[in-house]
């Protein structure tokens, strides 16, 4: 029987289709608690191929994305192209109350063949893929739900459609007036955060993350439901 990290060729079945870039996570030296020990393994199991930040990867949840020039809010409320961003930025997030900074612990970069134009009634776009989720007066919400639950199975979601509200940076409520649909080859970009969520374009979305490191959040973590404020916090026993 294979061990906690599988074969090489079992991880990297696991890791495809998208790239990722993520954060290394600490290895427990001699004389560590055993129960760290085992909550290293354990985050090692359900984030299986992480590597040094400099280094790319496959990520199976990472399909669902936002294009170059998508608008990504700080932390100090300036923003920055997604594409500009690095691991260790502060972004602003969203705690199901207030808005809070959040440090980017993960990049995946997939290519995708398509991408839907929001239109907004304040005169607001958002291009974004099919699966990612949105936050909307009625919840989490994309354009195409079934796909986000073979992405996400943890994340359930409704369908986005011409009508709905999303909520902005402003804390106000966007009616989205027209969505249009383009076949295309693109690169994309996700981010990943301790929030799980990010403004993009001004708009909440979902990073689509697992957020069960240490278990806790393994249940509601799409509705801000993580009990912890940081990796560190997320490690302990």
């Amino acid at each position: 029987m294979e061990g906690p990290q599988g074969s090489r060729a079992q991880q990297s079945a696991l890791l495809e289709p998208n790239e990722v870039v993520r954060a290394e996570l600490p290895t427990p030296g001699h004389g560590t608690h055993p129960a760290l020990v085992r909550l290293s393994r354990r985050i090692m199991e359900q984030r299986a191929g992480i590597r040094a930040a400099s280094t790319h990867h496959k990520n199976p949840y990472s399909r669902s994305c936002f294009p170059a020039g998508t608008q990504i809010l700080l932390a100090d409320r300036t923003s920055r192209p997604i594409e500009a961003i690095r691991i260790g930025d502060k972004v602003l997030g969203f705690n199901g109350a207030d808005p809070i900074p959040t440090l980017v612990y993960g990049i995946e970069t997939p290519l995708r063949d398509h991408l839907y134009t929001l239109t907004f009634s304040n005169g607001s776009t958002l291009q974004l893929t099919r699966e990612h989720p949105l936050f909307t007066r009625d919840g989490w919400k994309s354009l195409a739900p079934a796909s986000t639950l073979e992405e996400v199975p943890a994340l359930l979601v409704g369908t986005l459609q011409v009508g709905h509200q999303v909520l902005s940076h402003r804390g106000s409520f966007e009616t989205i007036v027209h969505i249009a649909f383009e076949a295309c080859s693109i690169g994309t970009f996700n981010l990943q955060n301790r929030a799980d969520n990010y403004f993009a374009n001004g708009f909440l979305a979902h990073t689509k993350a697992q957020m069960a490191l240490c278990g806790h959040c393994a249940i509601g973590f799409a509705d801000f439901a993580c009990r912890v404020g940081s990796l560190d916090d997320c490690r302990r026993p």
